[in-house]
């Protein structure tokens, strides 16, 4: 999981988010965090018979015992990747990331606190 863990290590470095980041689920001993999962893409394309331009899908959860710090981290992530062009994280290049259909509330409860989630498509090379 390189690129996965450059896009989170690039995450981290350039937004202020508040809250620790994991991968595939959240954190039990951490009430207020996000977590990233990586989710089935259309697959790879190649480009030009020399580079692999790989293709996938991931989801970005937001959970914060706070319901407006859980809407203000999601409109930070969904602002940042709603179209991300052209830059590298760690080693990999990322081409493009897209976030068309901006983040949406998933829950709200007295355990869980407030789930925000957002969905980005990824082209990257590594």
């Amino acid at each position: 999981m390189g690129w996965l863990e450059d896009l989170k290590d690039h995450l981290e470095g350039a937004l202020t988010l508040g809250s620790p980041v994991f991968f595939e689920t959240f954190d039990n001993k951490a009430p207020d965090c996000i977590c990233i999962i990586h989710q089935s893409g259309p697959g790879n394309k190649h480009v030009s018979g020399i580079k692999t331009l790989k293709r996938a899908e991931i989801g970005i959860r937001i959970r914060n015992q706070d319901e407006a710090t859980a809407e203000q981290q999601a409109e930070t992530l969904s602002d940042y990747l709603e179209l991300k062009t052209s830059f590298w994280a760690g080693n990999t290049w990322f081409k493009r990331i897209s976030n068309d259909s901006g983040f949406y509330h998933v829950s709200t409860d007295n355990v869980n606190g407030t789930i925000y989630s957002l969905n980005c498509y990824v082209e990257f090379e590594e």
